[in-house]
């Protein structure tokens, strides 16, 4: 707690030496509501149950039917990717947890994994999986990086860290991993880079949830090796979207990352060193520019 304490008494004397420092008028953080909200090319409605069990029947629909076993679960004519998928959600990441063993009579991975985290959840975590590399099973992860027992994500919830990741290009989260954690923690905060989503994350209204994880996918894409790189370095001090920007280079390389998704006018406005960045080298010139709101 004393820990706690004393990072959060440095982060707000940064904050004050900033505004002190700065007379140019900022938000604490880049995004607003609003920004989500009117965000272009973004989903305003998550997905339906149908939806989803559209996105999960093309998966491994040129492979060779197989019969497998799987922590109990006897698969029979299935197809392997969905096996696969199965199995990362029901496995436990570190060996001292033991690999559960399911009693249920299901020959499919969809009727396995709606009978073990819920006919609406479990779709959704398998299209996750399949679709955006990130497992959210508290049976793959049952701890988190504080030794924290992890929960399941409500419907809710699991729908607004969809339309999150669904508000990024196809494929480019896939790019860093196939099992990513992203998992939901008891525990008091709002969120963190590994990726974990604490008590004050859930509390938040949709528009909020949805800015704080693009936040937090900021930091997945900058730490592997992008936002400590060279070219990144150079053009930090040419404008900032927040003072939350200014307190690190990372959370500069995530505010910038999450205002060039939803508020790409002042990201423009502020640096367009940075905007460029962003869209040559994050988001493969893929560009989301709207008149400022």
């Amino acid at each position: 707690m004393k820990g706690l304490c004393f990072a959060l008494s440095i982060l707000v004397f940064i904050v004050a030496q900033a505004y002190a420092a700065d007379p140019v008028y900022l938000d604490f953080t880049a995004v607003r509501e609003i920004d989500v909200t009117q965000a272009p090319c973004a989903r305003s409605k998550p997905f339906s149950d149908a939806e989803v069990l559209s996105q999960i029947s093309p998966i491994g629909q040129d492979e060779e039917l197989v019969d497998a076993e799987i922590n109990g679960v006897h698969f029979s004519h299935e197809k392997p990717a969905l096996i696969e998928l199965f199995k990362k959600l029901t496995t436990a990441d570190r060996a001292e947890f033991q690999h559960r063993a399911f009693a249920l009579k299901c020959a499919k991975v969809l009727c396995a994994v709606q009978k073990i985290f819920g006919p609406q959840v479990g779709p959704r975590m398998l299209f996750m999986l399949a679709e955006f590399g990130f497992n959210s099973s508290p049976m793959a992860f049952p701890r988190d990086v504080a030794d924290r027992p992890t929960q399941m994500l409500k419907l809710r919830e699991l729908d607004d860290v969809l339309l999150s990741l669904s508000d990024l290009p196809k494929g480019m989260m896939l790019k860093h991993g196939s099992n990513q954690v992203l998992i939901r923690a008891k525990a008091a905060g709002v969120a963190d880079a590994t990726i974990e989503l604490f008590n004050g994350w859930s509390e938040y209204n949709s528009p909020t949830r949805r800015h704080v994880l693009m936040h937090e996918l900021g930091h997945v894409f900058g730490e592997n090796g992008v936002h400590s790189s060279p070219e990144w370095r150079d053009i930090e001090a040419t404008g900032y979207v927040s003072y939350y920007a200014k307190t690190a280079f990372y959370e500069d390389f995530a505010e910038t990352f999450a205002a060039y998704r939803y508020r790409p006018a002042l990201l423009l406005e502020m640096s367009k060193e940075k905007y460029a960045f962003m869209r040559d080298r994050v988001f493969s010139g893929i560009e989301y520019t709207q008149p400022e709101q």
